[in-house]
């Protein structure tokens, strides 16, 4: 769903903060969040040693974390479109933008990866550097 937008700023974005709108973005967000989750959950079953890359030291990624992240990027994306995101995995995209959503789309890989059940999903949104609202979900919970 998109959400009406009342008056211009500069970049003709101004989200009306309202207690009405940002419960809804809030369950929005938590519904993309849980699709981020199933996911999760039915694809790290099937990660080998050969999917896995280190992007840092002691910094892993699989096919699972960047799944995740374009599943999160596709659905905020239908939320509120004109927002930038600011993504762990690949890239960082109009994060100067004064909506910004903030993703990890699988925190807690190395844990995901040895089968240690404690990892999560993180999502927070943005006004000009102000957290709006935040989600953080534990797959296996």
């Amino acid at each position: 769903m998109k959400y009406n937008r009342k008056g211009s700023s500069k970049d003709g974005l101004f989200l009306e903060k309202t207690t009405m709108i940002l419960p809804s973005i809030l369950t929005e967000t938590r519904a993309a969040v849980n699709l981020a989750a199933v996911y999760i959950k039915r694809e790290i079953v099937k990660v080998t040693t050969a999917d896995i890359e280190e992007k840092d030291l002691n910094s892993l990624v699989s096919f699972v974390d960047k799944g995740s992240e374009r599943t999160l990027v596709k659905e905020l994306s239908k939320i509120l479109p004109e927002a930038g995101f600011l993504i762990e995995e690949d890239t960082v995209e109009d994060a100067l933008k004064p909506y910004v959503w903030t993703i990890d789309p699988l925190d807690g890989t190395i844990n995901s990866l040895l089968g240690i059940p404690h990892f999560t999903v993180s999502v927070a949104l943005a006004h000009e550097g102000e957290l709006l609202i935040g989600v953080v979900h534990e797959v296996n919970n």
